[in-house]
């Protein structure tokens, strides 16, 4: 079972690291997408603990606002990533294999199939979460409500939403990693 501290302390420490990364990314991309959005996630991370607190049932209203936190958290990992290899990508797009676009232009699904075969594989457990997690994120503002499920499930989902972070913190080019 996931712990609420482990997932704030993960993301606090890697997203505080890519920060102030150096060099090691595009300046441009560390200004204009991590430094204004880090912050962002981290409180998003801090709402989580809500739901990870809750005693009983919850609403279908709080498991809709809870997947809307979740998914956003989910698509920020995915920008996160898709920023930190733009520059490689970008070489790739050159050679007609790739096409980039910056990443403020990318939508959920765009950055769900550039990760796709780089942190998991087509109809890999990942694969499902990430389709599931951007489905009920939408109950907000569709009538697909009724499969949002009950507060076990987000709490399950939480737990692999851990390991989705360790997923892409592996695959992060740290320096110490060269």
């Amino acid at each position: 079972m996931f712990e609420i501290n482990d997932i704030r302390k993960r993301s606090k420490n890697i997203l505080n690291f890519w920060k102030k990364p150096h060099n090691w990314i595009p300046e441009q991309c560390r200004e204009e997408v991590l430094l204004p959005n880090i912050q962002w996630y981290l409180q998003l991370t801090e709402c989580l603990e809500i739901w990870s607190n809750k005693e009983g049932e919850a609403t279908t209203e709080e498991l809709c606002l809870a997947y809307a936190i979740l998914g956003e958290l989910i698509e920020g990992w995915l920008r996160l990533y898709y920023c930190i290899y733009f520059a490689h990508y970008m070489a790739l797009e050159d050679s007609g294999k790739n096409k980039i676009k910056k990443q403020e232009e990318m939508t959920f699904e765009e950055l769900e199939d550039f990760a796709r075969g780089k942190v998991w594989q087509k109809g890999d457990g990942y694969d499902f979460f990430v389709t599931q997690i951007k489905s009920k994120r939408k109950c907000v503002s569709e009538d697909n409500k009724d499969r949002i499920g009950v507060l076990d499930d987000f709490l399950f989902d939480l737990d692999l939403y851990e390991e989705f972070i360790e997923n892409i913190d592996i695959r992060l080019p740290y320096p110490d990693k060269h």
